[in-house]
């Protein structure tokens, strides 16, 4: 599975490629206010968060 840091515009679009619906899942960390964007039939935003040590987050779904 992808997951991209903080990506640009390009790397977003790319993300949303390979998403079935056209749309990207995304974390981010409150700490760092870094933000994760995956495609979005590929895993849970609970299951990311975990998968990238980050407890406390805030989520939401991306399209353009």
């Amino acid at each position: 599975m992808l997951i991209v840091k903080n990506p640009s515009n390009e790397q977003l679009q790319e993300v949303l490629d390979l998403s079935t619906d056209k749309a990207a899942k995304w974390i981010e960390d409150p700490e760092t206010k870094d933000q994760y964007f995956w495609p979005s039939d590929q895993a849970f935003h609970a299951d990311v968060a975990k998968k990238l040590n980050i407890p406390v987050f805030e989520k939401g779904i991306a399209t353009l």
